[in-house]
């Protein structure tokens, strides 16, 4: 009998806990996870971004994120449970171009049409998720998570303004999910210690049988 790996996926906002609760619940439910790499670890090409362009920052973090999002579907197919901690590249095209999503390329920017193309072809091409895990939180909660993070990114593009895109990131999960037939597991992450948000979505993930 071929034993079935689930692959879960965090969407949310950035900065709403995806990277330190997901991987800390695979920690507990003994799966393995792939994970983006923090700041210290970003290409010049991130954080200079007036030299070298939006559409460079882009390309960077996709090609650090694809390869985790293809190797973790190979350890699902192999049986494995496993978790990845951000879907953006499967999801984006749903919110590229809206408002308050201007900080990671404009309408206006030349390179835009370009970057929306393969967005595109990376929701039809990219490997599929069987979770999809929106972390939902609160403005005031959220903005102590990105305090927590001291990520010098949030404060050069003022993330801490575009709250309100949260309803993008919820609109593309449920649409991937419908089309996917994907489940959807909105957890309500509150601003707290990891190990005891972790706690709470293992078993929530549990319920959904990993």
């Amino acid at each position: 009998m071929t034993r079935t790996g689930k692959l879960v996926v965090g969407v949310g906002l950035p900065g709403s806990g995806k990277t330190s609760v997901l991987s800390t619940a695979a920690e507990i439910l003994g799966s393995k996870s792939f994970l983006e790499p923090e700041e210290n670890d970003w290409d010049r090409a991130v954080m200079e971004r007036d030299s070298y362009g939006l559409i460079g920052a882009l390309h960077w973090f996709r090609s650090q994120r694809v390869p985790n999002l293809i190797d973790a579907r190979g350890h699902a197919d192999e049986g494995e449970n496993v978790f990845l901690d951000t879907f953006y590249d499967k999801l984006c095209v749903h919110y590229l171009g809206k408002p308050g999503m201007e900080w990671l390329i404009p309408p206006t920017d030349r390179y835009f049409e370009n970057f929306l193309q393969t967005a595109s072809l990376d929701y039809e091409l990219l490997p599929d998720a069987d979770i999809v895990v929106f972390f939902n939180v609160t403005n005031a909660d959220w903005v102590k998570m990105l305090g927590s993070r001291g990520r010098q990114l949030d404060k050069l593009v003022e993330l801490e303004k575009t709250y309100h895109t949260k309803d993008l990131f919820l609109d593309a999960a449920r649409q991937y999910c419908t089309d996917h037939q994907s489940l959807l597991i909105e957890y309500d992450n509150i601003y707290s210690t990891v190990p005891e948000s972790a706690k709470k979505l293992a078993e929530i993930l549990r319920g959904g049988g990993i």
